[in-house]
This record gives C-alpha cells, sequence and structure tokens, in this order.
C-alpha cells in the first residue's frame, strides 16, 4: 500500500495580501498616534477597574425606572453581578489587544514559517 505524501499547507497571494493589509491596520490600532485616544481609552478602562476592585467600590445597586404607565420599576444589581461583568470588560481589554498582536504578527509569522519550510506562500507577480 502506498501512502500519498503530505502537501505542505500553502497561502495564496491574495491570502497573503489581506494577512498583510490587516497587519498594517491592526499595527496603527496598536502604535499609531492617530490612535493613540483608543489605547488611552483601553489603558483607563482598565485601571479604573482595578481601582474598583482594589478600593472595594463595588456595592449592591438600585435602580429606580419610572414607566409609561405610571409606576416605576425597581431593579436590583447585586456585586456579584457587577463583579462578573467588569471581571468581563477587563478580560475583554486583554483579548482585544492580544488579538490585534496576533493578527499583527500573521505576515511575519508566515513568513519564517516558510523560511522553516512548513508552509508555501505563492510569490509576488512581477
Amino acid at each position: 500500500m502506498k501512502v500519498k505524501p503530505i502537501e505542505k499547507p500553502s497561502i495564496t497571494r491574495a491570502e497573503m495580501e489581506q494577512y498583510e493589509a490587516n497587519a498594517e491596520k491592526a499595527k496603527e490600532l496598536l502604535e499609531a498616534p492617530d490612535f493613540k485616544f483608543f489605547r488611552d481609552y483601553l489603558v483607563r478602562e482598565k485601571e479604573a477597574i482595578i481601582n474598583d476592585f482594589v478600593n472595594n467600590r463595588i456595592h449592591k445597586v438600585v435602580e429606580h425606572r419610572p414607566q409609561q404607565q405610571g409606576g416605576e420599576l425597581e431593579v436590583t444589581h447585586t456585586k456579584e453581578e457587577q463583579s462578573a461583568e467588569l471581571s468581563g470588560r477587563f478580560k475583554f481589554i486583554f483579548e482585544l489587544i492580544a488579538y490585534l498582536e496576533q493578527v499583527r504578527d500573521i505576515p511575519k509569522d508566515a513568513l519564517k514559517a516558510q523560511e522553516e519550510g512548513k508552509v508555501t506562500i505563492a510569490p509576488k507577480d512581477k
């Protein structure tokens, strides 16, 4: 019985160009002065969440929402619910940054894999 040789994975030129375009945009978000406001926002959010936990500022909150038909609706947010929400937001910020770094590094990683013989990248047309 003959075993068919395993083909090396390949990346088309269109795929590589899309990876490069995405990497450039991710790099802009991570490093460009134009997006400093975005990075500063993420840092401020992380710091505010840490501050709330460290300084024990997460408490049970009761909202009173007026209803159109009259009366009001009372909504309670427990400390546990708020802690879970803040933890989720904190994790999301780290996941977002990690995702942007991963997208930024895909072309570099693909070229390294090609040098190591693990993948074939279609050459650029001349």
